[in-house]
């Protein structure tokens, strides 16, 4: 008898950046102003609409003009259920968003997770 997977399995496809500081690659600074919550129940649930936490692929890092610690999420990196990754308006910016709605808490949680996975890659400057 064979195991069957409810879940959607993403993995990343390239080497992806984020910019964060000389400590972390602080991928659970979720901005409020990119994600659209609702509360349920006196909950802070995220609302799965394609929005989340920026990322980019090389090329968009060269483009992008903020300088600072960059950190590498790497190629075949999986992503925790719950997470995936949409491009976000050009090839070169996604977002790590969740796949469903889910308490706000949960979510950074499972950024958290991805964080583990992070390598310090470099410092970018002006």
């Amino acid at each position: 008898m064979g195991l069957v997977c409810t879940e959607n399995l993403y993995i990343v496809k390239e080497e992806l950046y984020r910019m964060g500081n000389a400590t972390s690659p602080r991928l659970s600074k979720v901005r409020s102003k990119e994600i659209t919550t609702i509360e349920t129940n006196g909950i802070e649930i995220i609302v799965a609409n394609g929005n989340g936490v920026s990322v980019f692929n090389r090329e968009g890092l060269d483009r992008c003009p903020l300088v600072g610690w960059v950190w590498e999420i790497s190629k075949g990196t999986p992503f925790p259920p719950g997470l995936k990754l949409v491009q976000d308006g050009s090839f070169d910016h996604h977002m790590i968003v969740p796949t469903q709605n889910m308490p706000l808490s949960k979510y950074i949680g499972l950024l958290e997770q991805m964080a583990i996975h992070c390598k310090k890659a470099f410092k970018k400057l002006a």
